[in-house]
């Protein structure tokens, strides 16, 4: 094997133990809690008709 082959595969086997290690980092990393997003108009709108919708419902049962 000459000396230019030898280079080739001697680069490619630390690039793959450098992506092996990379690997691990990632596996063995702690798991990010996803943060709460911040409330949007839309969801803050819907929590309200939602609400609105439970007095109706309210109302309407105390009707009876």
């Amino acid at each position: 094997m000459d000396y230019q082959q030898r280079e080739l595969r001697r680069a490619a086997a630390q690039a793959f133990a450098e992506s092996l290690n990379k690997l691990e980092q990632t596996l063995c990393a702690p798991e990010e809690k996803p943060t709460p997003e911040a409330p949007t108009s839309f969801s803050i709108e819907l929590e309200q008709a939602l609400a609105d919708i439970e007095q109706f419902m309210q109302e309407k049962e105390g009707q009876n």
